[in-house]
Protein backbone atom coordinates (compact mmCIF):
# COMPACT_ATOMS: atom_id res chain seq x y z
CA UNK A 1 0.00 0.00 0.00
CA UNK A 2 2.88 2.36 0.67
CA UNK A 3 3.91 2.18 -3.01
CA UNK A 4 0.48 3.24 -4.20
CA UNK A 5 0.53 6.26 -1.87
CA UNK A 6 4.00 7.23 -3.19
CA UNK A 7 2.85 6.97 -6.79
CA UNK A 8 -0.08 9.31 -6.04
CA UNK A 9 2.28 11.97 -4.64
CA UNK A 10 4.49 11.75 -7.75
CA UNK A 11 1.46 12.06 -10.05
CA UNK A 12 0.21 15.12 -8.09
CA UNK A 13 3.63 16.75 -8.44
CA UNK A 14 3.77 16.02 -12.18
CA UNK A 15 0.26 17.40 -12.72
CA UNK A 16 1.20 20.51 -10.69
CA UNK A 17 4.35 21.09 -12.75
CA UNK A 18 2.42 20.63 -16.02
CA UNK A 19 -0.23 23.15 -14.89
CA UNK A 20 2.41 25.71 -13.93
CA UNK A 21 4.12 25.25 -17.29
CA UNK A 22 0.81 25.72 -19.14
CA UNK A 23 0.12 28.94 -17.22
CA UNK A 24 3.62 30.25 -17.99
CA UNK A 25 3.22 29.41 -21.70
CA UNK A 26 -0.20 31.13 -21.82
CA UNK A 27 1.15 34.26 -20.10
CA UNK A 28 4.19 34.33 -22.39
CA UNK A 29 1.96 34.07 -25.47
CA UNK A 30 -0.25 36.94 -24.28
CA UNK A 31 2.69 39.18 -23.36
CA UNK A 32 4.52 38.39 -26.62
CA UNK A 33 1.43 39.22 -28.68
CA UNK A 34 1.00 42.55 -26.86
CA UNK A 35 4.68 43.49 -27.14
CA UNK A 36 4.80 42.37 -30.76
CA UNK A 37 2.11 44.90 -31.65
CA UNK A 38 2.83 47.76 -29.26
CA UNK A 39 6.61 47.81 -28.96
CA UNK A 40 7.32 48.62 -32.63
CA UNK A 41 4.87 51.55 -32.43
CA UNK A 42 6.60 52.90 -29.34
CA UNK A 43 10.02 52.48 -30.92
CA UNK A 44 8.77 54.10 -34.11
CA UNK A 45 7.43 57.18 -32.29
CA UNK A 46 10.60 57.52 -30.21
CA UNK A 47 12.66 57.57 -33.41
CA UNK A 48 10.26 60.03 -35.03
CA UNK A 49 10.19 62.40 -32.06
CA UNK A 50 13.99 62.49 -32.09
CA UNK A 51 14.00 63.31 -35.82
CA UNK A 52 11.46 66.17 -35.98
CA UNK A 53 12.59 69.59 -34.77
CA UNK A 54 11.47 73.19 -35.02
CA UNK A 55 14.04 75.41 -36.73
CA UNK A 56 14.16 78.26 -34.19
CA UNK A 57 15.95 80.61 -36.61
CA UNK A 58 12.94 80.68 -38.92
CA UNK A 59 10.03 80.22 -36.50
CA UNK A 60 8.59 83.55 -35.41
CA UNK A 61 5.63 85.92 -35.25
CA UNK A 62 5.02 88.54 -37.91
CA UNK A 63 4.12 90.97 -35.12
CA UNK A 64 5.86 91.77 -31.88
CA UNK A 65 4.07 91.55 -28.55
CA UNK A 66 2.46 95.00 -28.95
CA UNK A 67 -1.28 95.55 -28.89
CA UNK A 68 -2.90 94.52 -32.16
CA UNK A 69 -4.13 97.36 -34.38
CA UNK A 70 -7.69 97.39 -35.68
CA UNK A 71 -6.43 96.22 -39.09
CA UNK A 72 -4.49 93.36 -37.50
CA UNK A 73 -7.54 92.39 -35.42
CA UNK A 74 -9.69 92.37 -38.57
CA UNK A 75 -7.26 90.49 -40.82
CA UNK A 76 -5.32 88.35 -38.40
CA UNK A 77 -1.55 88.13 -38.30
CA UNK A 78 0.91 85.40 -39.18
CA UNK A 79 3.28 82.95 -37.56
CA UNK A 80 6.09 81.20 -39.39
CA UNK A 81 6.83 77.64 -38.32
CA UNK A 82 9.95 76.01 -39.75
CA UNK A 83 10.49 72.26 -39.48
CA UNK A 84 13.62 70.16 -39.96
CA UNK A 85 13.41 66.38 -40.41
CA UNK A 86 15.93 63.63 -39.94
CA UNK A 87 15.81 60.28 -41.73
CA UNK A 88 12.04 59.72 -41.52
CA UNK A 89 8.98 59.85 -43.76
CA UNK A 90 5.79 61.40 -42.36
CA UNK A 91 2.15 61.02 -43.43
CA UNK A 92 1.16 64.33 -41.92
CA UNK A 93 2.50 67.23 -39.85
CA UNK A 94 0.23 68.96 -37.37
CA UNK A 95 1.15 72.60 -36.73
CA UNK A 96 -0.27 74.06 -33.53
CA UNK A 97 -0.08 77.63 -32.25
CA UNK A 98 -1.17 78.90 -28.85
CA UNK A 99 -2.06 82.45 -27.87
CA UNK A 100 -1.58 84.23 -24.54
CA UNK A 101 -4.83 82.95 -23.02
CA UNK A 102 -4.23 79.29 -23.85
CA UNK A 103 -6.35 79.04 -27.02
CA UNK A 104 -4.86 76.55 -29.47
CA UNK A 105 -5.30 76.51 -33.22
CA UNK A 106 -4.31 73.37 -35.12
CA UNK A 107 -3.54 72.87 -38.83
CA UNK A 108 -2.95 69.43 -40.38
CA UNK A 109 -0.57 69.49 -43.36
CA UNK A 110 -0.60 66.53 -45.77
CA UNK A 111 1.15 66.34 -49.13
CA UNK A 112 -0.92 67.65 -51.98
CA UNK A 113 -3.82 68.94 -49.89
CA UNK A 114 -4.77 72.57 -49.39
CA UNK A 115 -5.04 73.69 -45.77
CA UNK A 116 -7.09 76.78 -44.96
CA UNK A 117 -4.89 79.32 -43.18
CA UNK A 118 -1.55 77.73 -44.15
CA UNK A 119 0.85 78.31 -47.03
CA UNK A 120 4.46 77.48 -47.76
CA UNK A 121 7.07 80.19 -47.16
CA UNK A 122 8.94 80.62 -50.43
CA UNK A 123 11.45 83.28 -51.34
CA UNK A 124 11.08 82.60 -55.06
CA UNK A 125 7.33 82.91 -55.63
CA UNK A 126 4.07 84.07 -54.18
CA UNK A 127 1.85 81.51 -52.45
CA UNK A 128 -1.79 81.78 -51.51
CA UNK A 129 -3.02 80.86 -48.05
CA UNK A 130 -4.73 77.51 -48.33
CA UNK A 131 -2.68 76.54 -51.38
CA UNK A 132 -1.20 73.08 -51.64
CA UNK A 133 1.32 72.42 -48.89
CA UNK A 134 4.00 69.75 -48.68
CA UNK A 135 5.63 67.78 -45.92
CA UNK A 136 9.41 68.01 -45.69
CA UNK A 137 11.32 65.09 -47.19
CA UNK A 138 13.84 63.07 -45.14
CA UNK A 139 16.84 65.20 -44.15
CA UNK A 140 14.94 68.27 -45.38
CA UNK A 141 12.92 71.12 -44.04
CA UNK A 142 10.06 73.46 -44.89
CA UNK A 143 8.65 76.66 -43.46
CA UNK A 144 4.94 77.36 -43.24
CA UNK A 145 3.08 80.64 -42.87
CA UNK A 146 0.16 80.05 -40.51
CA UNK A 147 -2.64 82.58 -40.08
CA UNK A 148 -3.34 83.30 -36.43
CA UNK A 149 -6.97 83.52 -35.36
CA UNK A 150 -8.34 87.03 -35.71
CA UNK A 151 -7.53 89.21 -32.76
CA UNK A 152 -4.90 86.93 -31.24
CA UNK A 153 -1.13 86.82 -31.13
CA UNK A 154 0.56 83.41 -31.00
CA UNK A 155 3.13 83.00 -28.23
CA UNK A 156 4.04 79.34 -28.74
CA UNK A 157 4.39 76.93 -31.69
CA UNK A 158 4.32 73.11 -31.58
CA UNK A 159 4.73 70.37 -34.16
CA UNK A 160 3.12 66.94 -33.99
CA UNK A 161 4.31 64.31 -36.48
CA UNK A 162 2.03 61.55 -37.80
CA UNK A 163 3.62 58.44 -39.32
CA UNK A 164 1.95 55.22 -40.42
CA UNK A 165 -1.35 56.66 -39.20
CA UNK A 166 -0.06 57.16 -35.67
CA UNK A 167 -0.02 60.56 -33.94
CA UNK A 168 3.25 60.61 -31.99
CA UNK A 169 2.45 63.60 -29.78
CA UNK A 170 4.32 66.90 -29.57
CA UNK A 171 7.82 66.48 -31.04
CA UNK A 172 8.99 70.03 -30.39
CA UNK A 173 7.69 73.27 -28.94
CA UNK A 174 9.10 76.80 -28.96
CA UNK A 175 8.12 80.19 -27.55
CA UNK A 176 7.67 82.68 -30.39
CA UNK A 177 9.68 85.82 -30.94
CA UNK A 178 9.21 88.58 -33.52
CA UNK A 179 10.40 87.84 -37.06
CA UNK A 180 13.31 89.80 -38.51
CA UNK A 181 12.43 92.74 -40.79
CA UNK A 182 13.48 90.78 -43.91
CA UNK A 183 11.14 87.88 -43.11
CA UNK A 184 8.28 90.21 -42.11
CA UNK A 185 8.64 92.23 -45.33
CA UNK A 186 8.30 89.05 -47.43
CA UNK A 187 5.27 87.86 -45.43
CA UNK A 188 3.62 91.29 -45.67
CA UNK A 189 4.19 91.37 -49.45
CA UNK A 190 2.43 88.00 -49.79
CA UNK A 191 -0.42 88.65 -47.40
CA UNK A 192 -1.34 91.95 -49.08
CA UNK A 193 -2.18 89.87 -52.17
CA UNK A 194 -4.40 87.37 -50.35
CA UNK A 195 -8.06 87.15 -51.43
Amino acid sequence: MKNKKGISDVIVWIIGIVLVMLIVVALWAAISAFLGKELPKATSCIEILDSVKINAGFTCNSLDGKELSEDERANGNYTLISIDLGDIVLDKVILRIEDGVGRRTTFGVEDGLGVAGVTMYRTDKLSILGSTATIPRPYGGDTYIVQNPKGSLAIKAEIIPVAEGQDCGVADSIPLETCSDEITDNVDKWTRNQP
